[in-house]
């Protein structure tokens, strides 16, 4: 019930934004990554190199090569007070990491 409010949240965020529905799923797939790095323990991990070589996989997860691209600016959150959205439902903004 929380994901679904906190999706509702994000999705009307977006929409007040002018973003698109795909857009406004993409930011949530960002928060949700964000929230999953800084806010639960370990980390978003890429696959393992021998993982890659049994599967022939020459590039990264498709989650991590986006956590990459949030962190590094390349593809920052784009909805406005994000931290503010994920702390409502999830009391951790999303932004440091908190656990270890």
């Amino acid at each position: 019930q929380n994901v679904l409010a906190f999706e509702d949240a994000v999705l009307t965020q977006a929409d007040s934004q002018g973003l698109t529905t795909d857009e406004a799923y993409l930011e949530v797939q960002k928060m949700n990554l964000l929230l999953q790095e800084n806010c639960m323990p370990g980390s978003v991990a890429d696959f393992t190199p021998e993982f890659k070589a049994e599967w022939h996989i020459t590039g990264s997860s498709k989650s991590f090569a986006l956590l990459q691209d949030i962190k590094s600016g390349a593809n920052p959150v784009r909805i406005e007070h994000w931290q503010d959205i994920l702390s409502k439902y999830y009391h951790c903004r999303g932004d440091v990491k908190r656990v270890a």
